[in-house]
């Protein structure tokens, strides 16, 4: 397909083609959705090692996990909303408006979102689900609401986590992270500033006075003439010397306070509060429970430094707390066993998680708990427990390999090969089919019309319908 000359658009049409290729992408986002829904609904996803739909979606099409789960959970509620499928079919709904009303709409108030999205945005739409799913989450059960955190990962790489306490035992727990950062900035306190040190400055000399040959008394009025301007030359000399020594004496003295306050720790905060009161607890008499010692466990990568979390998360080697010492070159082979014992020993098994991660090697599968360390070429069938012959799987495709006689092939370079019993290959990373660009439906997106959206007033409204 030829390339567009964006350029020969004018400001107009420039606008229009964009709103235009907007109502297209919901209305090819609509018929992906029905598609998804159909494929759910016949389960025709499944296939050797495949887990979900889901699954089959992030394998197949490229999407992450979440998203496809996502995509998935909209097109199963869609089956029972037909005037937002219809709408978002035509593509008046925007795949934002969509995936947010299907939270929390039901059959018998679909027409209300039907008419909130034609006069919201994406994001006004967004806010009112998230208002009246804070207001259903008022009515249940407490206990319920505070069993598990909350864990999110951020687009940045750091991870939130949110509690949710009861007033009283937030006002506890706020306290106590308060006692902790006070005595955190006490020890802040306590410790001796940095000096700063002033910087040596060589003496100057004063200029020479000018010497006369003979007496003071016997000298003309042009010789004394002569040397009081010499004299008063030498002190404006010395005076100006003197000023620019006093400034210089200032620079110095100026950097060397930043540096010294560049040294200073930094200020604590509640986050610090929060990990003293984690590492105390975990630094408190007793042995620790299994569960807590692998969520702690930090694989590290004796090639790069990396080191990997227990969920997969990758640390960067100045992130570790507890760095594994001066990093070496691994002899992958010094942890073999051969053919003298079939069990896989705990240090290999910890190798095979440094080189490999902590994941199922199986293609498309997200897993991190519950891997087995599987033997490529079976130990029934003379293969040998070293790290060249193993690689981690989940516990179902564990199953599926052996059941299934799904057929692996491990390279030197570590890259793992999977075919089906029938010999049909089956990618890691399967390619996409791209259709032309004129394929895609035609649509007209209304847009909305940007009022202020009244929360309260709205969250009221539905509250009042849905009761």
């Amino acid at each position: 397909m030829a390339t567009l000359d964006l350029t020969a658009l004018t400001d107009d049409d420039l606008r229009d083609e964009v709103a235009t290729w907007a109502a297209r992408v919901a209305a090819g986002e609509a018929r992906l959705i029905a598609l998804i829904g159909e494929l759910e609904t016949r389960g025709a996803w499944g296939g050797v090692g495949v887990l979900s739909c889901a699954h089959w979606l992030a394998w197949r099409c490229g999407m992450g996990l979440g998203a496809a789960r996502e995509r998935v959970r909209v097109a199963v509620a869609l089956r029972d909303l037909p005037r937002i499928a219809a709408g978002f079919a035509e593509g008046r709904l925007t795949w934002t408006q969509v995936r947010a009303i299907t939270r929390v709409c039901t059959a018998g108030d679909e027409q209300t979102w039907v008419d909130l999205a034609s006069d919201c945005s994406g994001a006004q739409i967004e806010r009112l689900v998230q208002a009246v799913r804070r207001s259903q989450a008022a009515d249940e059960d407490a206990a319920t609401v505070r069993s598990h955190p909350t864990v999110r990962t951020r687009p940045d790489g750091r991870v939130a986590v949110t509690f949710v306490l009861e007033p009283g035992e937030a006002t506890v727990v706020l306290a106590g992270m308060e006692r902790v950062l006070d005595e955190a900035r006490s020890e802040v306190r306590s410790l001796p500033l940095p000096v700063a040190e002033e910087p040596e400055l060589s003496e100057r000399s004063e200029p020479p006075m000018p010497r006369s040959s003979g007496s003071d008394l016997f000298a003309t009025e042009a010789e004394l003439a002569t040397r009081r301007a010499w004299t008063d030359a030498c002190l404006e000399v010395a005076q100006h010397n003197r000023r620019v020594r006093e400034q210089r004496e200032e620079r110095e003295l100026a950097r060397a306070k930043a540096a010294a306050v560049a040294r200073l720790p930094a200020k604590p905060t509640l986050t610090d509060a929060l990990l003293r009161m984690a590492a105390s607890a975990l630094d408190a008499p007793g042995p620790l429970p299994v569960a807590v010692k692998e969520r702690l466990r930090v694989c590290v990568d004796p090639l790069s430094g990396w080191g990997r979390l227990r969920d997969g998360t990758l640390l960067a080697p100045g992130q570790i707390a507890r760095p594994a010492g001066p990093l070496e070159p691994l002899d992958l082979t010094s942890l073999d066993k051969g053919r003298t014992m079939r069990e896989v020993t705990l240090p290999l098994r910890r190798m095979l998680g440094q080189v490999d991660g902590e994941r199922c090697r199986m293609p498309g599968c997200t897993r991190t708990t519950k891997l087995h360390a599987h033997h490529v070429r079976f130990w029934s069938q003379g293969g040998p427990t070293d790290l060249a012959n193993l690689v981690l799987v989940c516990s179902r495709h564990h199953t599926l390999i052996h059941v299934e006689g799904v057929q692996l092939v491990l390279r030197a370079d570590r890259t793992l090969e999977v075919r089906t019993s029938d010999g049909v290959h089956v990618p890691h990373r399967p390619t996409l089919r791209v259709a032309p660009a004129d394929q895609l439906p035609a649509a007209a997106f209304t847009p909305s019309s940007g009022d202020r959206l009244d929360l309260d007033h709205a969250v009221w409204v539905l509250r009042q319908q849905a009761a």
